[in-house]
């Protein structure tokens, strides 16, 4: 408190001096050139002899004082537009300043809830992560980052009816936060809920490619293109395809974009190329990391046969 009312004295004196200096030199100026005329008339009158001169120099004695008004007129006009700068610097300084204390304080205050919120879920007290989240949310209904750590308590279960209620939360919060929209879309999906998961996902690829954010927004092309085949509906077949090409050209050797790659050939594969193509994909990357696509691997397999036999092939 005492350092920011120290500042506004110092600065409302330097203010004061700066009207002061620019009101002298106005009133020095006028002055100068009061006497200059006064002076003209002067000599006009009382020396004739210097009349004819001063009758033929008369103009310039004008000029001069027109030309020294002019000048003070803008000189003060300046020095006027000088002190509204000045003033309104101080005044702006003062509110920012105000500004990101505040917005410190509460920034602080939420990061210390999210703070408590996930060495709660790190524990595996879901419970009590959700509760602190749901108070901090409770406390500040409209601020952002509260409603953010309150979704990702609520996903921390890993329950159906708890995305249910993240759900509801996300559609309505203006939440940008792409990694939550990502984890409600997997879990969705894992719950069987694929419309939802790629409702959720075409959401959090229009904001990743509002924020330019490259990386995430093929990852959500890249679960979007899985997404679709999974569904098995023709209509999605074009925005899968085309979906896992994008994705797959900055990193075209990661395992999820060539496992997502594969089961898409072989949901849409029209021939037994294509989809011993997408079998062979699939294949590589189960080889590659057996321990996080084994189950993901049986299922395409399996996804395959039928396709195949779908088809009137044999593999």
């Amino acid at each position: 408190m005492n350092n920011q009312s120290n500042m506004s004295e110092a600065d409302m004196k330097k203010i004061g001096n700066e009207v002061e200096k620019a009101r002298s030199r106005g009133i020095y100026t006028l002055v100068a050139v009061l006497l200059l005329v006064l002076l003209g008339v002067f000599i006009i009158q009382t020396q004739p002899r210097l009349a004819n001169i001063s009758n033929k120099f008369s103009w310039a004695f004008g000029a001069i004082a027109l030309i020294v008004s002019i000048v003070t007129l803008v000189y003060t006009e300046i020095k006027r537009e000088q002190m509204r700068k000045l003033i309104s610097n101080v005044l702006d300084e003062r509110f920012f300043t105000l500004t990101r204390k505040e917005l410190i304080n509460q920034l602080e205050r939420a990061v210390n809830c999210a703070d408590q919120v996930k060495r709660s879920i790190d524990s595996g007290d879901f419970d009590q992560a959700e509760k602190i989240a749901h108070q901090q949310l409770k406390e500040k209904p409209n601020d952002t980052l509260a409603l953010e750590t309150y979704i990702s308590a609520l996903l921390a279960h890993n329950k159906k009816e708890k995305c249910e209620t993240a759900w509801n939360a996300l559609e309505g919060g203006g939440i940008t936060n792409l990694s939550i929209y990502i984890r409600s879309a997997f879990l969705f999906w894992r719950f069987g809920e694929i419309e939802k998961a790629i409702k959720i996902s075409e959401r959090g690829l229009e904001i990743a490619r509002s924020k330019n954010d490259r990386e995430t927004h093929n990852k959500f092309k890249n679960s979007l293109a899985y997404y679709y085949a999974d569904t098995g509906r023709e209509d999605y077949e074009n925005l899968a395809r085309s979906y896992i090409e994008e994705a797959s050209k900055d990193h075209p050797q990661d395992l999820a974009k060539m496992d997502t790659k594969g089961y898409v050939k072989i949901v849409y594969g029209k021939t037994k190329e294509e989809i011993f193509e997408g079998m062979d994909l699939c294949l590589r990357v189960y080889q590659e990391d057996t321990e996080h696509f084994k189950t993901p691997y049986e299922k395409h397999m399996k996804k395959a046969t039928e396709r195949l036999s779908t088809l009137g092939m044999k593999s």
